[in-house]
């Protein structure tokens, strides 16, 4: 019985520390990259920054599931966003990327159109300059 209990926390303690390894060979990773995206075997970058993550919510629009990708010499960003208002809207945005000092490094306009109350839409906004390192996405409605 001794003997099964003993094997059985080697077993554990061998489990442990393959989990432990691993976890630390992907933070000092990230920590020596140093960069805000994941970069593919194809050489496909998609960005990791939380603030492009959250959610956020600009006179009754709401953005969210945001993503964004640099391939093949353009960034692509993709988000779902909802009228949240009583009232149909016409949707502008203008699209600021904005790198760790928060300067803005591009700039896209994008035209939604009329949105229902209610209503759901994919943005996809577009740039031919490597924004796949910034940390955050910036919105401002255009009337």
């Amino acid at each position: 019985m001794k003997r099964k209990t003993l094997i059985l926390i080697v077993i554990a303690l061998f489990i442990a520390l393959i989990i432990g390894i691993s976890i630390f060979k992907k933070d000092v990773r990230n920590s020596e990259t140093k960069t805000n995206y994941i970069k593919n075997k194809d050489g496909t970058k998609v960005n990791i920054s939380e603030n492009i993550q959250k959610e956020k919510e600009i006179d009754g629009i709401k953005i969210e599931k945001q993503s964004l990708i640099y391939s093949k010499g353009s960034s692509k960003l993709t988000s779902n966003i909802t009228n949240l208002t009583n009232d149909v809207k016409t949707v502008r945005f203008k699209v600021f990327f904005i790198d760790e000092k928060g300067t803005t490094v591009a700039e896209a306009l994008v035209y939604v159109g009329s949105m229902e109350p209610g209503e759901t839409r994919q943005l996809d906004s577009e740039t031919t300059t490597d924004v796949s390192n910034i940390v955050d996405v910036k919105y401002e409605l255009v009337k």
